[in-house]
């Protein structure tokens, strides 16, 4: 019924069923056929081998695995204020900052400063009021960049000196920014 059937070290495990390789771990849709696996390797113990110990990562592999995690993290903080706007919207930030630092400066014929006048007026607010939003949001979403980016890379440059398993361990995004 099952050939080449290996107990791996994570509980799963891998064998040869109608001439084709599996790897059955005991979750989701994988549950009915681990129950039965499980039970056939009980029952004929003989024929399971265990599977090899898995190889340790690298220190580098490691590193590489943190680096990634606290992009992520950075990414998801950044990603969690970008939810609550459409991604057309998203993509006008920069024309939207432009138009309200030009109008800010006074000037209102520029392409953005029209642009950002066009969408109060559909609004129906004062484009003055859309323009303190705009440069407001702007100062925000600039300091919480400026903070995740920041410690993106202060923690990044601990990773590079990380010397061992522990170390890298000890680097966790904090949970708030700036510390």
């Amino acid at each position: 019924m099952y050939e080449n059937l290996t107990r791996n070290h994570d509980g799963s495990y891998t064998f040869t069923k109608n001439g084709y390789s599996y790897n059955c771990p005991n979750t989701g849709e994988w549950a009915d056929e681990y129950a039965e696996v499980h039970a056939y390797a009980l029952e004929h113990s003989d024929e399971v081998t265990i599977g090899p110990e898995p190889v340790p990562p690298t220190l580098e592999e490691l590193k590489e695995a943190k680096r990634h995690e606290i992009w992520w993290a950075g990414d998801a903080v950044l990603a969690a204020v970008k939810a609550n706007y459409t991604q057309a919207e998203i993509e006008s930030w920069s024309k939207q900052e432009q138009g309200a630092k030009d109008l800010a400066a006074g000037v209102t014929d520029s392409e953005a400063a029209q642009f950002v006048a066009g969408i109060a007026t559909l609004r129906g607010i004062p484009v003055d009021t859309l323009r303190d939003k705009i440069l407001a949001n702007v100062a925000a979403y600039g300091q919480l960049c400026t903070a995740v980016i920041g410690t993106q890379q202060r923690l990044d440059d601990l990773i590079k000196g990380a010397q061992t398993a522990d170390d890298l361990a000890a680097i966790t995004w904090p949970e708030e920014l700036g510390e």
